[in-house]
């Protein structure tokens, strides 16, 4: 029998809950999937930032659920999960809304752009640096 793990809605953004997120995580992790699928709305809206800390989050969870299952099957046996990631309104269109807004292509270059490591770190950086300020953040 085959295990895929569906996941949807998501919304990286403003309201993100990162506790909820590490329960999908830990959940996924759990179910040994051989195919993570996730379907639409990964973000709040297309920002390069909203799309390259997803994309980051779902490599990270790939990986975890690949080296559970290589541990829990031993010998290399694991089931060597795929991930599958489909977009949603909200990954290509300002605020999820398609009535007269041009579709936007980040979705495609971050998530088919190949390599997005440096991209990530800057990110990761930008966002250590405004947390280190003092004053309100934005």
């Amino acid at each position: 029998m085959i295990h895929i793990a569906h996941i949807s809605d998501i919304h990286f953004g403003l309201n993100f809950s990162a506790a909820t997120w590490q329960a999908v995580v830990g959940c996924v992790v759990d179910f040994d999937p051989h195919i993570i699928v996730v379907s639409g709305d990964l973000v709040d809206d297309p920002s390069p930032e909203h799309l390259l800390t997803a994309k980051g989050a779902l490599d990270t969870l790939l990986r975890r659920t690949q080296e559970s299952s290589d541990k829990r099957w031993g010998d290399g046996r694991g089931r060597k999960a795929e991930l599958v990631v489909v977009p949603g309104n909200h990954d290509v269109f300002e605020s999820g809304i398609a009535m007269g807004m041009p579709r936007l292509n980040w979705f495609e270059r971050i998530f088919s752009g190949g390599n997005t490591a440096r991209a990530e770190q800057a990110l990761r950086q930008a966002i250590a640096g405004r947390s280190h300020r003092p004053g309100p953040r934005a």
